[in-house]
């Protein structure tokens, strides 16, 4: 059975769900004004037993397993058959050059060469993985498409029309079983760039060391998480992060450009609604409970939500939203994550403190 996919933090907008203000105003959802109608305040530290986090061992030594893991991928990715005949089918793993247009101007992020694309993974906007079925390897086509209303990856392309002119350069086969990792397959698939399979395994190691050196902060926060202990949690925090991310994966699959949810979760998830549930509920408990951890972070380190902080926050979220107003940030929160924007930004800040606390609190060893 396949997972959901997560999206807790999800662009960076899904918050702790709880706050002690108890809340009165109507925010046009029914769900959402339950929820508020039933908060009720409470310590997080009644709910949380804290690990030492004054100095975090993290591990940032680099087995051989990991090396061999790169290693296997990079003979897979690099020996893979290319089909340099036929029509490109849904399913089908293609690799594609791109480039995209918006009113004949080139856009940023919208040109590529050499990318793998599986057709039908919902990994493009609507309308661009459909325009590519039943092309002809080595055939340029133009895909018309349409960016999304509401496009957090980039706002500036909400809403426009774009067209792509793609190149199925030819559909990627299966991996030579007897392929090997040597010097003839390296300095062939790095154009030169390495001579050596010693060479390139040095590289390898190099990069995965600094991948978690610069993952350290990242580290120090699962370390708290897992060695910290929440007995139980409010009920309400609960069916808040449970609405929160309903609301969330259902904008998602509009992104994608299905009105059926059911629909969507079947054909890109590949699960039932009724996995879809369990699935979700039991997200919504993992997810409540780490965030308690961060309130009780806070609480035990005083950490607070200064007036300049909640304003400069409310500023970076109108111009990444390409917002002019409060109101139309708070409808869009509303709607799309059944959250409430004073809750969003004040608990953003919070995380923001604590991951940095911890960060700096991270020891390599």
């Amino acid at each position: 059975m396949k997972k959901i996919v997560s999206v807790v933090l999800i662009m960076m907008f899904v918050v702790l769900a709880g706050c002690s203000q108890k809340e009165t105003s109507s925010t046009g959802n029914a769900e959402l004004d339950k929820v508020i109608s039933e908060k009720e305040d409470y310590k997080a530290s009644d709910y949380v037993t804290l690990c030492d986090y004054s100095s975090i061992p993290v591990d940032t030594s680099v087995t051989s397993d990991e090396i061999q893991q790169e290693i296997d991928a990079f003979v897979s990715s690099n020996s893979m058959e290319k089909i340099m005949e036929g029509k490109a089918k849904d399913g089908d793993t293609v690799n594609i050059d791109y480039e995209g247009s918006i009113d004949g101007v080139k856009f940023d992020g919208g040109t590529a060469q050499g990318a793998d694309l599986v057709l039908g993974s919902g990994s493009f906007i609507p309308g661009f993985e459909e325009g590519l079925v039943g092309v002809e390897v080595g055939e340029t086509v133009d895909v018309n498409t349409k960016f999304p209303d509401e496009y957090p990856n980039s706002p500036d392309l909400a809403g426009k029309e774009a067209v792509f002119k793609v190149t199925i350069n030819y559909i990627v086969g299966e991996a030579d079983p007897n392929a090997k990792f040597d010097d003839a397959l390296v300095k062939k698939a790095t154009n030169g760039e390495y001579k050596t399979a010693d060479e390139y395994k040095e590289m390898i190691e190099k990069n995965l060391k600094e991948t978690k050196k610069n993952s350290m902060g990242q580290e120090a926060l699962y370390y708290v998480i897992n060695n910290s202990t929440v007995s139980d949690y409010p009920e309400f925090l609960y069916d808040a992060m449970l609405l929160r991310m309903d609301a969330s994966y259902k904008y998602m699959s509009q992104q994608y450009g299905y009105d059926d949810f059911s629909k969507f979760i079947s054909e890109v998830w590949m699960i039932t609604d009724e996995e879809y549930d369990t699935q979700l509920k039991e997200m919504a408990v993992d997810y409540t409970k780490e965030m308690l951890l961060y309130e009780a972070i806070a609480e035990k380190e005083g950490f607070e939500v200064t007036e300049e902080e909640y304003n400069t926050e409310i500023t970076n979220y109108l111009e990444s939203n390409q917002m002019e107003t409060v109101e139309e940030l708070k409808e869009y929160f509303v709607t799309n994550y059944a959250s409430e924007l004073e809750t969003i930004v004040n608990e953003s800040i919070i995380i923001n403190k604590v991951t940095e606390l911890l960060s700096s609190r991270a020891v390599e060893k």
